[in-house]
């Protein structure tokens, strides 16, 4: 039913008055809306990446037995799945630039100048993590393990480890915008499924590369230490392996009404 002015005997249309609804105001930018929509995400980013950094980093300078692997790879796995199921609501529960990428690609993140600042928000989250795991063990420890700094496996060229890095971090990426993210295939186990593949991900290539898939979980700890050999290898790896993805699930795998191109037969 068209909205209309009402008179004292009779509802009139608009369409008979000739009048023009007017458009509704624009929400105002308060205070209270920045907060919700800017600073609140930020913090959520900023404190789920230092926590992630930090076990991180711990994991890997307190494990040096024949299991290292397994126990920094569970404890990747368990604190990314806890801190995504603690961020989700807030902010999306990214916690990596490759994700923050592929979610500004599809849509997922609105208004899109939060991309950069997500990006600032984890780089500063992980820096913060990485200090704080340096400031709470012995050097010794700290420095058996150069810092948790991630680095190529013994005679790994830096072309293999970006080919490593861009599979896991594709796997990582396919995860999030399928469980997480699409309509249709939304679960309530999205943050575990995201947690899982990073785990996965540090058992398949953590000989190779270290097992990053997350810009941030290198650069924090790079930072703290000094040390930047070979440190592209965990931009340009995860980078690629999450515009891999992005490409596969808008062109192939997204649910109809996201998929980049147009279906223009109905679909159940």
């Amino acid at each position: 039913m068209s909205k209309g002015v009402k008179g004292t005997k009779r509802y009139i249309p608009l369409e008979e008055t000739g009048e023009v609804c007017p458009s509704p105001e624009p929400e105002p930018r308060t205070a209270a809306y920045v907060f919700i929509h800017f600073i609140r995400p930020l913090f959520a980013e900023l404190f789920g990446v230092m926590f992630f950094v930090f076990v991180g980093v711990s994991s890997v300078c307190r494990n040096k037995t024949g299991t290292a692997r397994i126990a920094t790879g569970l404890a990747h796995a368990f604190t990314l799945f806890v801190m995504v199921a603690a961020t989700a609501k807030v902010s999306g529960g990214h916690l990596n630039p490759a994700v923050t990428l592929a979610m500004t690609i599809v849509r997922g993140l609105q208004p899109i100048v939060l991309a950069p600042l997500y990006v600032l928000a984890q780089l500063l989250g992980a820096i913060i993590g990485a200090a704080l795991a340096r400031a709470a063990m012995p050097s010794t420890s700290y420095d058996a393990v150069t810092g948790g700094v991630h680095m190529l496996g013994h005679d790994v060229e830096p072309g293999q480890g970006i080919l490593a890095e861009a599979v896991a971090t594709s796997i990582l990426v396919l995860a999030v915008l399928m469980v997480a993210f699409d309509d249709r295939n939304k679960s309530v186990l999205g943050p575990l499924a995201i947690g899982l593949a990073v785990g996965g991900g540090i058992f398949a290539i953590g000989d190779i590369s270290g097992g990053s898939m997350n810009p941030a979980r290198s650069f924090g700890p790079a930072v703290v230490r000094n040390y930047w050999k070979y440190h592209y290898v965990y931009w340009v790896g995860p980078i690629l392996g999450s515009l891999f993805s992005t490409l596969m699930y808008g062109l192939f795998l997204a649910s109809p009404n996201r998929l980049w191109l147009p279906i223009y037969e109905p679909v159940d």
